[in-house]
C-alpha cells in the first residue's frame, strides 16, 4: 500500500474515531508498516507521525471517560505520544520534507509538551515550526505559543516580566488571526480571538503596542560575542530570552522566590543551592561557548602527543567541550537533591537520590506511584520538571527504561564513555564516512548534544524555580494569618565572584 492510501485511510479512521478499530491498527497494521520500512527513512517519518495522531486520539477518547483507570493509561499514551513525535521528527531529513508537514509535526510535539507542563521546550518548538515558511505563515504555531506565554506569565513571580510575557501573547494571538484561513480549527480560532480580546480589555493600546527602547550594556568585544551566543541560543535564565534574542534578556536574573523556613534555620540554605546550582550552569554554558573558539592554547604547546593515524581531535577546546558536557549532566542530580530536601523526604536515602529516583516512593515497584510529598497534578511546573526527567536513561532500574526520547541510551553511554571510559571525538572535515560505535563522535555532534542538554538544564531550573513558587503559593494559603519574620537577602557583587 503507498503512503499517500495510508495517509488517506488513517484521516478516515481518525474522523471515525472507534477506539477499538484505532487500537488495532495500531497493534498490527501499523507495526508491520514501521517493520517493512526500517531502512526508509522518508517513510518512517510519515508512519511515526500517524502512529502519534492515532495515539493522541486514543488520549482525546480516554478522557472523556470517567474511571479511576484513565490517569495511568492517559500518562502512557501521553508518553508513546511523545516518543512518536519525537521518532518522527527523527528519521525526517528536514530538507527532504514539506514546510507544512514539518510544521505540523513540530506544533503537535510542542502542544504535547506543553500539556505535560513543559512549556519552556515547546515555546522554542513552536518558534521553529513559525519560522519554517517565508511566505505561508503558520498561525497554529503562533496562537499555541500565545497561550504558553500566557500560562509562563501566570506562574511568574515578577510582575514586570509577566506583563511582558503578556505583551508578547497578544501579538502571537495577532498574527494568528491575521491568517484565520490557515487556522485548522474553528475550536483554535474561538481561543485565540477570546484570549486577544481578554488582553485588550486587561491593558492599554498604549503599553500593546508600545515598542520601549533598551540601551544596552557596555562590553568588551569578546564579552559581547559570548552574551550574543547565549541570547541567540536561548540560554539565558531569563524569561524575556523566550520571547526574543533582545539585549533586554542577556543576564541570569531568574532565581527563588521567598521561602518560608523555619527560624532555627542557621541562613537561607534553599538560595544556597540555587546559587549553586545557577553557578554550574552558566560556567557550563561557557565551556560550550569556549569550545567553538578553535586555536591553538597555549596551554597545549610542547606537550608530546602520539600520531596515531587515526585523525582524532585534541586540544583545549575538546577538553572544554567534555567538560560541559559532563558538568551539565551533574546539574539534574542536584536539582533532585533540591527537592529532596526541599520537600523533606524520609523513607529515600541520602546516597541514593538522583533525578530520576527522587519522584517515586518505590522505585523498585513494577507499578511507579508518584511521592505524596509531590504533588505534581497542582503544579504545572514541577509537574513539567517530573516529565522532563522521563527524557533521561539511567541504568540498573527496569522501571525507568521507559524514555520519551528515541536516543536517551545513546546520550547516557556518551556520558557513561566521557566519565568513565575512553571516547575518539573526530573533527568534522577528517571523520570517517560512517561512525556506528558508541566510542567514536563527530565535534559537531557532541557539540549539537550538548547544546540541547544544555537546554534542557536551563528549562529543568525554570521549572524548578517556578514549581517552588506554585508550592510556596499553595502553603501560604493553608497558613492563613500566620505571622512570618522577613528577611531581604542581598546580591553578591560580581567582584566577589573569583
Amino acid at each position: 500500500m503507498s503512503i499517500e492510501i495510508l495517509l488517506k485511510e488513517a484521516d478516515e479512521r481518525l474522523d471515525r474515531a472507534n477506539p477499538k478499530e484505532i487500537q488495532t491498527f495500531l497493534d498490527n497494521e501499523l507495526e508491520i508498516y514501521i517493520s517493512e520500512n526500517e531502512d526508509n527513512l522518508k517513510d518512517l517519518c510519515i508512519l511515526y507521525y500517524i502512529k502519534a495522531n492515532h495515539l493522541s486520539m486514543l488520549k482525546r477518547l480516554l478522557l472523556l471517560e470517567n474511571s479511576l483507570r484513565v490517569n495511568e493509561e492517559i500518562n502512557h499514551l501521553q508518553e508513546r505520544i511523545i516518543h512518536s513525535f519525537r521518532s518522527s521528527l527523527s528519521h525526517g531529513n528536514p530538507l527532504e520534507i514539506h514546510p507544512e508537514f514539518l510544521s505540523s509535526i513540530i506544533t503537535n510535539l510542542a502542544n504535547e509538551l506543553d500539556h505535560v507542563g513543559r512549556f519552556i521546550e515547546a515555546i522554542e518548538l513552536w518558534k521553529r515550526a513559525d519560522l519554517l515558511f517565508n511566505e505561508k505563515p503558520f498561525p497554529m504555531a503562533s496562537g499555541n505559543m500565545g497561550l504558553g506565554y500566557l500560562c509562563y506569565a501566570n506562574l511568574l513571580y515578577e510582575d514586570g516580566h509577566k506583563h511582558i510575557l503578556r505583551k508578547a501573547a497578544y501579538h502571537r494571538f495577532s498574527y494568528a488571526l491575521d491568517f484565520k484561513q490557515f487556522l485548522h480549527s474553528s475550536e483554535a480560532l474561538q481561543i485565540f480571538s477570546d484570549n486577544k480580546n481578554h488582553l485588550e480589555n486587561l491593558y492599554h493600546e498604549e503599553f500593546l503596542f508600545d515598542k520601549p527602547d533598551f540601551e544596552k550594556s557596555i562590553y568588551s568585544k569578546e564579552e559581547e560575542d559570548y552574551r550574543k551566543w547565549c541570547l541567540d541560543h536561548t540560554l539565558f535564565l531569563n524569561p524575556l530570552n523566550d520571547i526574543n534574542n533582545s539585549w533586554s534578556a542577556d543576564r541570569d536574573i531568574l532565581g527563588l522566590p521567598s521561602i518560608v523556613v523555619p527560624l532555627e534555620d542557621s541562613y537561607p540554605i534553599y538560595h544556597s543551592y540555587i546559587n549553586q546550582i545557577k553557578q554550574e550552569y552558566v560556567s557550563a554554558r561557557w565551556f560550550l561557548y569556549e569550545s567553538t573558539i578553535l586555536q591553538t592554547h597555549f596551554s597545549d604547546k610542547q606537550t608530546s602527543l602520539y600520531n596515531t593515524l587515526d585523525y582524532q581531535s585534541y586540544g583545549l577546546s575538546i577538553q572544554t567541550l567534555k567538560v560541559a558536557f559532563r558538568s551539565i549532566y551533574s546539574i539534574f542530580d542536584k536539582i533532585g537533591f533540591f527537592l529532596y530536601k526541599y520537600f523533606e523526604i524520609k523513607d529515600l536515602n541520602e546516597k541514593g537520590v538522583s533525578f530520576k529516583s527522587i519522584w517515586y516512593k518505590n522505585s523498585r515497584a513494577k507499578k511507579l506511584e508518584i511521592r505524596d510529598q509531590i504533588n505534581i497534578e497542582n503544579n504545572l511546573p514541577l509537574k513539567g520538571l517530573f516529565w522532563l526527567s522521563k527524557d533521561f536513561f539511567y541504568k540498573g532500574n527496569l522501571e525507568y527504561r521507559e524514555v520519551m526520547e528515541p536516543d536517551s541510551t545513546d546520550l547516557d553511554e556518551l556520558r557513561n564513555h566521557l566519565e568513565h571510559k575512553f571516547i575518539s571525538i573526530y573533527d568534522d572535515a577528517f571523520s570517517y564516512s560512517e561512525i556506528t560505535s558508541l566510542d567514536e563522535i563527530n565535534r559537531s555532534d557532541l557539540f549539537d548534544k550538548t547544546l540541547r542538554i544544555l537546554k534542557l538544564a536551563r528549562a529543568a531550573i525554570i521549572y524548578l524555580s517556578l514549581g517552588i513558587h506554585q508550592n510556596e503559593t499553595i502553603l501560604s494559603k493553608n497558613r492563613g494569618e500566620t505571622l512570618i519574620a522577613k528577611i531581604s537577602i542581598d546580591q553578591i557583587d560580581d567582584e566577589w565572584k573569583q
